[in-house]
């Protein structure tokens, strides 16, 4: 398992960088291109412009703590509950 943290990310604004500049690299050439758990701090259950292309497929788990708050076994209880899951993959 590979953990990816990404902090201030806009989606709309890496791809609109490609589209404007040659030389402007995508997030995807970074992430994998499917991402499989997203955990949403702060209690929301949106994207918010949060790698739109990569997170089609993910599972989604909101959080109520704050980011910095959110601990290593919370990040565990996390991967355990996303484990527990069907992934129906659009299905």
């Amino acid at each position: 398992m590979t953990l990816y943290v990404l902090l201030n990310y806009s989606g709309k604004k890496s791809l609109e960088n490609y589209y404007l500049t040659s030389n402007s690299p995508l997030i995807s050439s970074v992430l994998p291109l499917s991402i499989s758990l997203i955990i949403r701090s702060g209690g929301e259950c949106r994207l918010s412009d949060f790698c739109p292309l990569e997170s089609a497929y993910a599972e989604i788990i909101a959080v109520e703590e704050m980011w910095p708050d959110v601990g290593v076994e919370r990040v565990g209880e996390c991967i355990e509950e996303w484990g527990r899951r069907r992934k129906r993959r659009g299905g």
